[in-house]
């Protein structure tokens, strides 16, 4: 259960003890997890997934994803199980009628299967005497680990320095670190009188007083030191009978925790052969997302996240600007090109005009010529004859025409005006291919008007 609303208190009390920021902030560092927490989550939120076997693999799926979250975001975690819990946990619990008993998804032979899945993945794991939160704190004290990944907000009063929470298998969700040395100098308490604080709050190993609520809590505490004071002040009545205050002191301050070796936090290569084997060929997990979060694993120890480079502050106003000492060269040329047409537009005069030349041209020219080329080979004598006649009296002419009657063929007819027609084009085409060459050039050298 924890500590009842000491995160609502710190969220009001001292917000600037709470940080967040991505999971892979803690790249690198080594994180000492309570395996318990994850246990009850996957058992409780997941939804039951059998294999062929019939055996209920949900907690041990969602133990692998979140496992292969953090190594792939570069976290190195310690898996702490839970141990025996506190004699004042059972007296509690006996007290309001309930029992801690562990369920079939959680209990010896789901542990044996997780405790071998993180073999192969070479994450060390250790067994605590009693509550996992107290061994991490411990780790997290001794400067073994960075901090404690836990829901469980005990981990505080345990002696944590840091509590991380929301780490979860997503990047979208941003982890929650909270720092004990910021709470404390942010609610002006030393870590007794913190304690204190939160057996009034409520724990897992006593009752509450009633009628002291989390800000009540608080400022008793910080007028009157420790429980002692409040006691005195508070109407017995308010006080129930089994309060035993000292000893959950006494175990929050002084816990029962692990002793480590010095193998028992060394991280392995992952066996990935006997990983498959396992997760795949004997609980029947897909071979496809194992291979896929093995992957993962080794891009994100491969290529670690690259640092954010730091912004430099403005350049001050009279520090001369960039662009004045490297101009654009794309800017610069286009203005170059519009400079440049501005220039040959002036040496180039219109197409109406080039038009008008070329007409002009074509009738002193070629005009004349094309019309006297007409009546020369239209006329009758110089159609056959290529000549005129120079008598034009009556008998000279009726001589002409008997000497120019067998000549009057239509095909010579026909031969002559396609001679004509032939000329007249060729003279058309040269006129025309000039007045062309001449408005395409205007046009490629930018006159377009």
């Amino acid at each position: 259960m924890g500590i009842s609303e000491l995160s609502d208190v710190i969220g009001e009390a001292a917000p600037g003890a709470i940080s967040s920021g991505p999971p892979h902030r803690y790249r690198g560092k080594v994180l000492a997890v309570d395996a318990s927490i994850f246990l009850h989550q996957f058992d409780s939120a997941m939804p039951d997934l059998y294999n062929r076997h019939g055996e209920n693999i949900s907690v041990l799926k969602g133990f692998f994803y979140r496992t292969a979250f953090m190594l792939e975001n570069g976290i190195k975690p310690v898996y702490v199980f839970d141990g025996k819990p506190p004699h004042l946990k059972h007296r509690k619990n006996e007290a309001k009628g309930q029992r801690t008993s562990s369920s079939a998804s959680t209990g010896p032979k789901v542990r044996k299967d997780l405790e071998e899945m993180l073999t192969h993945l070479g994450v060390p794991f250790i067994q605590a005497p009693s509550e996992a939160e107290a061994t991490c704190a411990a780790l997290v004290a001794a400067g073994v680990a960075w901090g404690t990944v836990t829901e469980d907000m005990d981990a505080l009063p345990f002696g944590s320095t840091r509590l991380i929470r929301n780490l979860k298998a997503t990047v979208k969700q941003e982890v929650k670190e909270y720092d004990l040395q910021k709470i404390l100098t942010a609610l002006k308490m030393n870590r007794y009188q913190f304690v204190d604080l939160c057996i009034l709050l409520g724990c897992d190993y006593c009752e509450t007083i009633r009628g002291i609520g989390r800000k009540k809590a608080l400022s008793m505490i910080q007028k009157h030191g420790n429980i002692e004071g409040i006691l005195r002040a508070v109407k017995s009545d308010c006080v129930p009978q089994d309060f035993p205050y000292q000893e959950t002191r006494k175990l929050l301050l002084e816990p029962d925790v692990a002793v480590l070796g010095e193998d028992d936090l060394r991280w392995k290569e992952i066996d990935k052969e006997n990983l498959i084997r396992f997760l795949c060929y004997e609980k029947f997990l897909k071979k496809k997302d194992v291979m896929k979060k093995l992957e993962k694993i080794r891009l994100g120890n491969a290529a670690p996240s690259k640092k954010k480079k730091r912004k430099l502050p403005a350049a001050p106003s009279n520090q001369p600007r960039i662009d004045n000492i490297f101009p654009n060269t794309k800017s610069r040329r286009t203005e170059q090109v519009r400079r440049t047409r501005q220039s040959t537009d002036s040496q180039f005069v219109p197409r109406s005009f080039n038009l008008a030349v070329s007409m002009f041209i074509y009738i002193v020219t070629l005009c004349p010529f094309h019309c006297s080329a007409c009546i020369v080979y239209t006329s009758p004598f110089s159609l056959y004859t290529g000549r005129s006649p120079e008598d034009t009296s009556p008998q000279a002419v009726t001589d002409a025409e008997q000497e120019l009657t067998p000549a009057m063929d239509p095909l010579d007819y026909s031969v002559h005006f396609m001679n004509l027609i032939f000329f007249i084009n060729r003279d058309f085409l040269i006129y025309f291919s000039s007045s062309f060459f001449c408005l395409s050039s205007s046009v490629v050298l930018g006159n377009d008007r």
